[in-house]
């Protein structure tokens, strides 16, 4: 009856699109996947300098070619939950064993890169870091995550046993600096021309977030510890790479219903007009990433990339779906950011802010920076643009 109330209630034609999202929203989340289960895939990254041979253990007696992977290349599998494949070095025959345990999994044979000479961890959740990062970041860092996950172990072990990582940039590292992005420095960026793409990236960000293709994400130093120069100072980026990786790497392994739910609040709240020309309008990533960072009490406010929802309170009275999503992740989670100089205690307490470096940006970098804000204005302005002439009409 109710069901029956809300379809009559929805007379104009343009209004159907909202109402079979609400449907799947609220209705039938779990629908979709009934009528094809997705299959795992296993990720196998070669960080090694030689060629890997994959095999299918079929059986103790019996392996089966699963082909090979250049140096520095990697593959994906599509498998089935317990299969075993060994992974074999061609030069030194030196074999690891994967099991595929997760829907999203990735392995790297050759361990932790080298250029990461620190190493901790959030109760399991690997953190790693060059030489240059200050300590203090990486506990800083597994802090936020701990917090971030209090209520969730079962989606960090989903993390962990997907093959996350987090990587922290040295104040004056870049993107392109940390092995997992090297190679974004070679692909030409399209959009972007005349902006080579390893002073794309390294302008562009400042963390990143994995995906169900990248197990790996970063944050920077100097957003971690807030020094002089950071150029978010008024957000903390690990809240909003981290919440990629959870949504894309812990998420989808405990329950693969989320990430179709999550859309359809999205296609929702793009149809109502939510978030116009806003960063959380470009995909439904951005969306959850940036919901995240509101539930934290933790995000800009009323710029091109951002309107005035900052707090967890401002989040359900704008946007209540995405709201609840985030409470269906974190719970009421005791973190409401605030950065560290207002906390130097515990992890912090031998932390001495007046010792910190400034963050520059290099001179290589500001063509591409001018121009990366110039299309992040341009989105924002021809959104709103659109919207005042459809009021107008």
């Amino acid at each position: 009856m109710k069901l029956l109330c809300k379809i009559q209630s929805f007379g104009k034609l343009e209004e159907w699109s909202r109402l079979f999202a609400w449907i799947g929203l609220t209705c039938f989340p779990y629908f979709s996947l009934a009528a094809a289960e997705p299959r795992p895939q296993l990720q196998i990254i070669n960080g090694s300098d030689q060629t890997m041979d994959i095999w299918w253990i079929k059986s103790d007696a019996e392996r089966v070619s699963n082909g090979s992977i250049p140096p520095r290349g990697q593959t994906s599998i599509t498998t089935t939950l317990g299969h075993r494949f060994a992974v074999v070095g061609r030069k030194d025959q030196q074999e690891s064993i994967v099991t595929s345990d997760r829907l999203i999994q990735a392995f790297r044979f050759g361990g932790v890169p080298e250029f990461y000479t620190q190493q901790t961890d959030a109760h399991g959740y690997p953190i790693v870091a060059s030489e240059k990062v200050n300590p203090y970041a990486l506990k800083e860092a597994a802090y936020l995550i701990d917090m971030m996950l209090a209520k969730r172990p079962d989606v960090r072990q989903a993390m962990i046993e997907s093959g996350s990582r987090l990587s922290i940039l040295a104040w004056n590292e870049f993107t392109t600096d940390q092995p997992e992005w090297q190679w974004m420095a070679e692909d030409p960026v399209r959009g972007f021309p005349g902006i080579v793409a390893r002073d794309y990236w390294d302008a562009r960000a400042r963390g990143m977030g994995g995906s169900q293709t990248d197990p790996y994400c970063s944050c920077a130093e100097e957003n971690l510890l807030c020094y002089a120069g950071d150029p978010y100072s008024t957000e903390n980026i690990l809240i909003h790479e981290f919440a990629h990786n959870i949504h894309l790497r812990g998420m989808v392994n405990v329950d693969p219903s989320f990430d179709t739910r999550l859309k359809a609040a999205y296609e929702l709240a793009m149809s109502e007009g939510l978030w116009k020309g806003k960063y959380a309008s470009v995909n439904h990533h951005e969306y959850f990433a940036e919901g995240v960072q509101s539930w934290f009490d933790n995000n800009r406010e009323n710029d091109h990339d951002h309107n005035h929802v900052n707090t967890r309170s401002e989040l359900r009275a704008y946007d209540p779906r995405l709201a609840d999503l985030c409470y269906e992740v974190f719970g009421d989670t005791q973190l409401k950011y605030t950065k560290p100089q207002t906390r130097l205690t515990d992890h912090l307490a031998d932390y001495d802010p007046s010792q910190a470096p400034t963050f520059v940006w290099p001179d290589r970098l500001m063509k591409a920076k001018q121009e990366i804000l110039r299309q992040a204005r341009a989105r924002d302005a021809a959104a709103n643009s659109a919207t005042s002439a459809a009021t107008a009409e």
